[in-house]
């Protein structure tokens, strides 16, 4: 490791964050070989959500003259706000004691906004671009902020609600140049990073990578490729086999999510009426 400023990236569309998450980033920093250089851990909730969004997240009556694009955008960003406040609800609850040096991170959201058009800047009062960067000079509707990206892209890579991981760690080694980055992941999505946007341009990008090992993972079939030998891996001191997508089903039929996720996350999806048949199909 070098002597910079060390930080742990952890990825996810925490939709919603549980326990899992939890002590996934709880498991590293328990680790004291791995406290004795990771100084933070930066959670990093993806931007595009498959998830519908409900209609009535966003009151239309006050974007009636709004172009399409940015009442799209604006719908988006209600979404990503939930899933935001829900991992600081799980991640700097005031029973982790490691809460002060977890951030939950808006880059993604950041990257997002580099993107709009002066079309959809001007709907929301932000600054504009310079002519040449708008979309009559580029024939986009979303540019990138080159350069921070420095990256060439497909037509499909374009597509303004997605935000790759390995653009993001682009973007974060480009603006933070004095930091040292390393990822955190669980041996599942470790083994599925072959198969991500560029996965194999991540897995040769020289990043030290921290994998926490599930118990329950080791039965499942796994991907074999030529991994960095620059991995880490730490064992949980306790299983934990849930996902968001079985917690979504548990919401929408009305079942508890109480412990899988903690009783303010509990509360806020009730409050919101996230996950419910409505917020799906409505």
């Amino acid at each position: 490791m070098k002597n910079n400023k060390c930080i742990g990236l952890f990825f996810g569309s925490f939709n919603p964050p549980h326990i899992g998450h939890l002590n996934t980033v709880i498991t590293v920093l328990n680790n004291c070989f791995i406290r004795s250089f990771l100084d933070e851990v930066w959670v990093i909730p993806a931007w595009h959500n498959p998830w519908k969004i409900k209609d009535d997240a966003l009151d239309i009556s006050k974007t009636g003259k709004m172009s399409d694009s940015t009442k799209y955008f604006l719908k988006e960003f209600n979404s990503y706000q939930y899933r935001i406040d829900m991992c600081q609800l799980t991640f700097k609850n005031k029973e982790n004691p490691y809460r002060d040096i977890i951030q939950i991170s808006n880059i993604e959201e950041e990257i997002r906004k580099s993107r709009l058009t002066n079309k959809v800047r001007k709907d929301l009062g932000m600054e504009l671009l310079p002519e040449e960067n708008d979309e009559d000079y580029y024939n986009y509707e979303y540019d990138y902020d080159y350069d921070l990206l420095a990256t060439t892209l497909t037509d499909e890579e374009r597509e303004p609600n997605k935000v790759y991981t390995y653009q993001v760690i682009e973007y974060l080694q480009k603006k933070y140049p004095g930091i040292e980055f390393v990822i955190i992941t669980t041996e599942e999505t470790y083994h599925d990073i072959p198969k991500w946007n560029h996965g194999e341009d991540i897995l040769n990008m020289g990043l030290e990578f921290i994998v926490v090992q599930w118990k329950h993972f080791h039965n499942i079939e796994k991907i074999n490729f030529n991994k960095s030998d620059n991995t880490i891996y730490v064992y949980p001191d306790f299983d934990v086999d849930v996902s968001s997508t079985i917690l979504r089903k548990k919401a929408e039929s009305g079942e508890n999510l109480y412990p899988m996720v903690n009783s303010d996350v509990k509360k806020y999806i009730k409050e919101n009426g996230l996950y419910t048949i409505e917020s799906k199909y409505n």
